[in-house]
């Protein structure tokens, strides 16, 4: 037996006083921890311009110049013609006089290659324009071990893709407020070892740890949110959860531009967030888990409990008519869809992964979704990553790049409500993907290449948030109850994939100028890739959130072709849904429950 969460907000209200003050004062403003979770990473192993130490020319009272470096360091030419000087070399007479060579000497230094170049011997002098203290000047990691930095990027997205799968089970098997808790609990203590780790082996365990919480921690919280509103409100709870979260990735800039010490920086983006545990003496189950797992008891009282703050008096009977509305619809459901047909498996009180590919509808969802999901992950967290690569100053450019979350938020809920889920999907990806590749015709060598890369990254990151916080209300919106967190999970697995993958695809855009638009133009690639896998997806707007199977099964058997096609979709009426006879049995039906004592609301 299925009891509709959408019906129970029928009667308690859909959006009332107690959903406003628990998701703006408790599930909302736990988002923030995960935006600034998310990408902290960067700054804190963010990788200055660098050569070798020489300590003949790098005493505190000698003013240098390219000119007499030339003499210890030799130049590189690079792939466009330009020339700089090595990062990784030095010239082997170091203990040569150290007055400035004359213009045939200078001429003979430039030249390459060298047959006395040697890797540095003294370490290396790294410059603290931008960043002062990171985890590669700590521990040197450029040069033979530049790849240290995109493993431990590559690392983290591992947590990541572990984490989005055990923290769904989690959230599917115990409920989501402990999952949560759990999640904030492992976040939080490993943020603060990562500050005091003392080698760079301890400090990549650390950030796997906190990488099991990224996604995950938003999943289930915008879980929480999109559980706890009617169908009218959904899309609306999605866009303020993720603008919550952009305020974490902005705050995240702000905070890494202030603290330019890493430690320092790990403990500021921790420790605070030990403050957040007092919510969950105030936040509930969710009431829709609990009816989907038959908790009845423990889901009357938090249904009550509702009402009475939103102030509607539920009559006593309120669970045992549910019960008997919902024994009633499954009976017809049952006659609509013929005794002939196999009946779908029932799901036990333990989700599992079999449940996701039992029936047809269910499988098509998953195997689209995570498709979606991949290439969603790749773009928003690719250009997101790669953002303080792009323009003068990497603080700037990401924070740029994440404010154009705030604007997408709010850009994208008229759209979801008037265009669909879908078509704003497919329109965000190609939109972004057109411009990320564009940037393969941006010339190199005008001064203002950075500036129009700069400015097609943030429209490509713009469109990439718009599809991100799409595809979360998106997915929710295919799957039923019981298996949504489980299912969003594993959908959401494939886009870590993309985590694991994106930092050795933006590897290469740091092998030279040349270089520069291969991950962009990658990125936007897949993008388009992704819009094209969303032809076959149904439209979910003004559909009632699926609760058992046959629900979402539901939703594959009524699709048209010119469902594939058109957007602006209106309101389906029951005839659509089901046929006129299944209509007019609805409505007798109605009617012989209208004797039934119904909820009233406190004047």
């Amino acid at each position: 037996m299925t009891i509709d969460f959408d019906d129970v907000l029928r009667d308690i209200g859909q959006y009332g006083r107690y959903q406003k003050i628990i998701m703006w004062s408790c599930l909302f403003p736990l988002c923030i921890p995960s935006g600034i979770h998310w990408f902290n990473q960067i700054f804190m192993q963010g990788i200055p311009e660098h050569r070798c130490f020489i300590p003949e020319m790098d005493s505190p009272d000698r003013d240098l110049s390219n000119l007499t470096l030339g003499e210890f360091i030799p130049w590189e030419e690079q792939i466009d013609g330009s020339r700089e000087l090595s990062g990784c070399e030095m010239l082997a007479k170091t203990s040569s006089t150290n007055s400035t060579p004359n213009s045939s000497a200078l001429r003979s230094t430039r030249a390459a290659p060298y047959e006395n170049n040697i890797p540095c011997q003294f370490g290396w002098k790294y410059d603290e324009k931008h960043y002062t203290k990171t985890v590669v000047t700590d521990w040197n990691l450029v040069c033979d071990y530049a790849l240290v930095p995109t493993v431990a990027f590559a690392i983290f997205g591992v947590g990541n893709l572990v984490g989005v799968f055990f923290f769904g089970y989690v959230s599917d098997r115990f409920g989501r407020k402990k999952a949560s808790f759990c999640l904030l609990a492992v976040q939080t203590v490993f943020g603060v070892l990562s500050a005091v780790a003392p080698n760079i082996a301890s400090w990549m365990v650390f950030r796997f740890m906190v990488g099991t919480t990224i996604p995950a921690s938003y999943t289930i919280g915008f879980v929480m949110v999109v559980e706890l509103v009617g169908p009218e409100r959904r899309a609306f709870a999605t866009v303020i959860s993720n603008f919550f979260c952009g305020i974490g990735f902005v705050s995240c800039a702000g905070l890494a531009y202030l603290i330019r010490d890493w430690r320092y920086f790990a403990l500021s983006t921790s420790l605070p967030f030990a403050l957040f545990f007092l919510v969950f003496l105030f936040i509930p189950e969710s009431p829709r888990w609990l009816l989907s797992v038959g908790k009845f008891a423990e889901a009357e009282r938090i249904i009550r409990k509702i009402a009475g703050a939103n102030g509607v008096v539920l009559p006593v009977n309120y669970m045992e008519t549910l019960k008997m509305q919902s024994d009633k619809k499954e009976e017809m459901a049952a006659m609509t869809s013929g005794e002939q047909q196999e009946p779908l498996r029932q799901l036990t009180n333990e989700p599992s992964f079999r449940d996701l590919f039992v029936t047809p509808g269910i499988r098509k969802s998953i195997i689209f979704l995570s498709v979606i999901w991949l290439m969603i992950a790749i773009a928003y967290n690719g250009m997101n990553y790669y953002s303080p690569e792009v323009g003068p100053n990497p603080y700037l450019s990401y924070a740029l790049t994440t404010l154009t979350e705030l604007p997408a938020n709010f850009a994208v809920w008229p759209l979801v409500q008037h265009w669909g889920r879908r078509w704003t999907l497919i329109t965000s990806m190609i939109l972004g993907g057109v411009c990320c590749i564009t940037t393969i015709f941006v010339p190199r060598s005008e001064a203002y290449s950075d500036t129009v890369m700069l400015a097609c990254l943030l429209i490509g990151k713009f469109c990439s948030t718009c599809a991100d916080i799409v595809i979360y209300l998106y997915s929710g919106e295919l799957l039923p109850t019981a298996l949504r967190s489980l299912g969003i999970g594993v959908v959401s697995t494939m886009g870590m994939l993309g985590y694991i993958v994106v930092p050795f695809v933006l590897a290469s855009g740091r092998l030279g100028p040349a270089y520069r638009t291969i991950p962009l133009v990658a990125i936007g690639a897949l993008m388009v890739l992704g819009a094209l896998t969303n032809l076959f997806l149904p439209e979910t707007l003004h559909r009632k959130l699926p609760e058992s199977v046959e629900e979402c099964e539901e939703q594959y058997r009524a699709l048209r072709l010119r469902h594939y096609v058109v957007c602006c979709v209106e309101k389906p009426t029951v005839e659509d849904r089901r046929g006129p006879e299944a209509a007019d049995q609805d409505a007798e039906e109605l009617e012989n429950l209208k004797s039934v004592e119904s909820p009233s609301r406190v004047a």
